[in-house]
């Protein structure tokens, strides 16, 4: 079909007796289960199909996102949303139910595509601290990718090395360099805040503190973008809301964890590390209760903290000071 060709990897073989299926999975959508959505994405793919196995009675919400189109797109049993892998899309959250769908993946026979394999390899690498190397594969996958228009990954892996060797700078331009490919990338424009921030905190202890102040407002804004583009991530707010208390905004701070909270209990599962995510949210809005003097608010934020993470030392301490100041009244 011409749309399908037009999206396709550029000089790529449509013949039929080409094409191979190299892979292919089901995936459950579960609101219940903290597995209720898939984050926005590109495949290693030439063609993807996503099948729907199940009725839409049997969920609420869901249905695979397609970031150029904006929206949703929902389809019933039996049906198929064909792409080219190469378009950004995810798995919109279902909010009730549960929805199964089997993704295929469809390519030339033989096919390697080297950007991808170039930037996988620097993921690992990065993850295993091994930066300079990560680098280097990084600047690989970006060589081979020649201008295509698909390597913003291998651009926010750059920038993840670029923030841990402390090079804020260099890793914002980075970021940058992701959101001229894929704008509404979500991972690109938080860790483009979080860059900004600690530029901006470095200035600050410096002798610039007036130009720090422009550094910090256009983190902020990079958080809201973060936040507004996925309707399930938190850590954007997290990092929204401890940002505008630096500045002394407590007010959009308590409301910035407080939508992040909403976001995690919405469909929360117990798991250890939602746990901690959880206490560490209900701590930092308890600090922020505190700083607006709303004290009875914020020891009962410090208290489902603990809750949900007994560890958390920030919200003991806390807790007890904030009990010892009431009883002092």
């Amino acid at each position: 079909a011409p749309p399908l060709k037009e999206g396709a990897r550029s000089g790529a073989d449509l013949n039929r007796d080409r094409l191979r299926v190299f892979d292919a999975k089901v995936l459950k959508y579960n609101a219940s289960a903290g597995e209720s959505y898939l984050g926005v994405h590109r495949d290693g793919s030439l063609l993807t199909c996503i099948v729907a196995l199940n009725d839409l009675a049997s969920y609420q919400d869901g249905g695979t996102f397609v970031e150029p189109l904006g929206r949703s797109l929902r389809y019933d049993r039996g049906h198929v949303c064909a792409h080219p892998g190469v378009v950004r899309h995810g798995g919109q959250r279902v909010t009730f139910g549960v929805r199964y769908v089997l993704a295929c993946f469809v390519d030339r026979f033989g096919t390697v595509e080297h950007d991808r394999a170039l930037s996988n390899e620097a993921d690992l690498l990065r993850l295993s601290g091994r930066y300079e190397e990560a680098k280097n594969w990084y600047s690989f996958s970006l060589a081979v990718d020649k201008g295509v228009g698909k390597s913003e990954g291998a651009w926010v892996g750059l920038g993840l090395v670029l923030l841990q060797e402390k090079k804020y700078a260099e890793a914002a331009a980075a970021y940058r360099r992701a959101l001229l490919i894929a704008p509404q990338n979500t991972k690109a424009w938080a860790n483009l805040g979080l860059a900004l921030a600690q530029r901006g905190r470095t200035l600050k202890e410096g002798s610039s503190p007036g130009v720090a102040e422009a550094f910090l407002l256009d983190a902020v804004s990079a958080f809201e973008r973060a936040a507004a583009l996925a309707d399930f991530e938190t850590a954007p707010l997290n990092n929204l809301g401890l940002l505008l208390g630096e500045l002394g905004r407590h007010g959009e701070a308590t409301a910035a964890f407080e939508e992040g909270l909403r976001r995690e209990l919405l469909d929360f599962t117990p798991s250890a590390e939602r746990r901690v995510t959880v206490g560490d949210l209900y701590a930092n809005f308890g600090v922020s209760l505190c700083e607006e003097g709303r004290y009875m608010e914020s020891l009962a934020a410090f208290e489902s903290a603990l809750v949900q993470d007994p560890l958390n030392s920030n919200a003991r301490a806390n807790a007890a000071a904030v009990k010892g100041f009431v009883g002092a009244l």
